[in-house]
Formats: structure tokens, sequence, C-alpha cells
């Protein structure tokens, strides 16, 4: 039981190790970039902001305003629009364009900019 205890605290003492010392080359990482003189303020502030956004399955969180406008909808889509139904969908207005990335062995989507 000893040996079990003893070898749970030596796996947790390794990952604690691993995590600060990532941690750290982050900090030099962004160190390094600040001190670079090559980038103005605002070049600065777009580099260490980047957030790369891709497809499903991922996950990502993103801001705008929700809004509503009207759309045809069937039976022809804005063909005839005296008997087409109205709809009023849901669309998130984004407040800044972002940049959608295809994951390796994606075959179903491409890259999508400015969206």
């Amino acid at each position: 039981m000893k040996k079990i205890i003893m070898l749970l605290i030596t796996i947790l003492l390794v990952f604690s190790l691993v995590a600060c010392n990532q941690e750290a080359i982050n900090e030099e990482i962004t160190t390094d970039i600040v001190d670079s003189t090559e980038f103005t303020e605002d070049e600065l502030g777009e580099v260490i902001n980047v957030v790369e956004y891709y497809f499903e399955p991922s996950v990502s969180t993103i801001e705008g305003t929700l809004i509503t406008r009207m759309y045809y909808g069937p039976p022809g889509y804005g063909e005839n629009p005296d008997t087409d139904i109205q709809e009023y969908p849901f669309i998130l207005q984004l407040d800044d364009p972002i940049d959608v990335l295809v994951q390796e062995g994606d075959l179903h989507n491409s890259d999508k900019f400015e969206v």
C-alpha cells in the first residue's frame, strides 16, 4: 500500500514539474515577443491575441450581436413571395472577422478567411 501511495505522489510531482516548466516556456516566448523591436504596439497586440478557430468537433467561444432578418422559405425560397413562408432566423453578427481553419485530415471542409 505504501508503494502505491509513493508511486502516486511521484507521478503527481512529475506532472506538477512538467506543468510549471510549460508555463515558464510560455512566459519566455511572450517575453521574447514583447522585447522584440521588430513590431509596433498595434502589431504586437495582434500577435499576442491570435486565436485559431477550427471546424467541428472543436469548440470555440465567439462574441457578437444577435440579429434577425427576414428570409423567404419553402416552397419557392423567394421565387413567389406571395406563397413562400417568411422565416426570421437568429444570426450572430461577429464584432470582428475570424479565420476558420481546417484540421489535418479533414476532407470535407476548406479554410475560410475573414468570416
